[in-house]
């Protein structure tokens, strides 16, 4: 029950209720205050939605139901307190912490009435599918019922649980999505079809465009902890309306990828870093920006030795005069042969291995 959670317990505080010396009501002007005035000053108390409070301590909104009965009575007459959760399941957890975790969970959601809600829901990736603990989908089951209040969902859990996800969700806007791991099978998730408001995402490290779907074509905001140079390419031309977008780009040896050229006409800022043996030419070379302003990318550009012929050959294709901003990561050619290579570009940021930008 809520009323009998463990995070309501003294000792899931770094001080108790025995520790606090009571003030009286004539003595403490909150205790005077009416209790809408002390709801807002509660919302104030917590970090700003949608970062998510602690679940113990000083910044958590159960330390408000341990203050005195009257501070607790309000905490939980206040919803939006208990709008924003975040819960990380880690390799090997005992089974006591889980449960905790669990109750956090149903805790939050039950307290939080009709608001809007930020949630984080993430299991380790270093855990392996056949070491899940039985208690792994109750997590689920726990969140799925709530997908109405969605306004901020990151979530992470293995692929065969992310198929349980479908119907409307009004109003999601942003989502950090993937499974914890590679998927399996080649099942395609279409997870989040109605969800109309969803214009910003955020890919996982393991997720697959190939295996996983969103409605691309409303986002405007896109990034990628870990895509292959195809993958960029496919991705930016289902994503028309996209106006910002920032991966990390690694390259797929294992076999050659046909992509054709695309045009993605809002894109305004493209932000691009690279893993090991990738090319970040096999990515500017298929794509025209004519909307670029601020365009970040890493050197050296292993197949051409030189980015300064690359980048022009963008900047010319796509006719972006009015590209505003120009960072060069880990530049071996110096900021004067940029300078005159761009000297339209109003901002130029070149830093090299040793040193960070200014």
């Amino acid at each position: 029950m809520v009323e009998d959670s463990p995070m309501d317990s003294p000792e899931a505080l770094s001080f108790s209720k025995e520790s606090l010396r009571p003030i009286p009501s004539s003595d403490s002007p909150m205790l005077a205050l009416p209790a809408e005035i002390v709801s807002e000053v509660f919302l104030n108390f917590l970090p700003p939605y949608p970062d998510f409070p602690d679940h113990t301590g000083l910044l958590s909104p159960i330390l408000l139901c341990q203050i005195c009965s009257f501070w607790r009575q309000i905490a939980l007459s206040t919803p939006a307190l208990w709008r924003a959760v975040g819960i990380d399941l880690r390799i090997n957890e005992d089974p006591t912490t889980l449960i905790q975790k669990l109750d956090v969970l149903q805790t939050w959601l039950s307290r939080s009435g009709a608001c809007p809600l930020s949630i984080r829901l993430r299991y380790d990736r270093n855990m392996q599918v056949g070491d899940s603990p039985p208690s792994l989908p109750q997590f689920m089951d726990a969140l799925l019922p709530y997908r109405l209040q969605w306004e901020h969902l990151d979530l992470i859990m293995p692929h065969e649980l992310l198929h349980r996800i479908k119907g409307e969700m009004p109003l999601l806007k942003s989502l950090t999505f993937g499974p914890s791991e590679f998927p399996e099978d080649d099942v395609l998730s279409d997870c989040f079809a109605q969800a109309p408001n969803l214009t910003t995402a955020v890919l996982g490290e393991y997720f697959l465009p190939s295996v996983m779907r969103l409605p691309w074509t409303q986002l405007t905001s896109l990034e990628g902890a870990c895509l292959y140079e195809h993958e960029c390419v496919q991705i930016v031309a289902l994503t028309p309306a996209l106006i910002h977008f920032k991966a990390k780009v690694v390259a797929d040896t294992s076999e050659t990828h046909h992509v054709d050229p695309c045009v993605c006409p809002a894109l305004r800022t493209m932000i691009l870093t690279v893993g090991a043996e990738a090319e970040i030419a096999n990515v500017l070379n298929m794509l025209t920006l004519p909307a670029l302003r601020v365009l970040e990318v890493p050197e050296p550009f292993v197949s051409t030795g030189n980015s300064i012929p690359v980048l022009k050959e963008l900047m010319k294709r796509s006719r972006c005069a009015g590209l505003e901003e120009l960072r060069i990561q880990w530049a071996v050619i110096s900021e004067d042969e940029y300078r005159e290579a761009f000297p339209e570009v109003q901002s130029l940021i070149v830093w090299g291995r040793d040193r960070r930008a200014t």
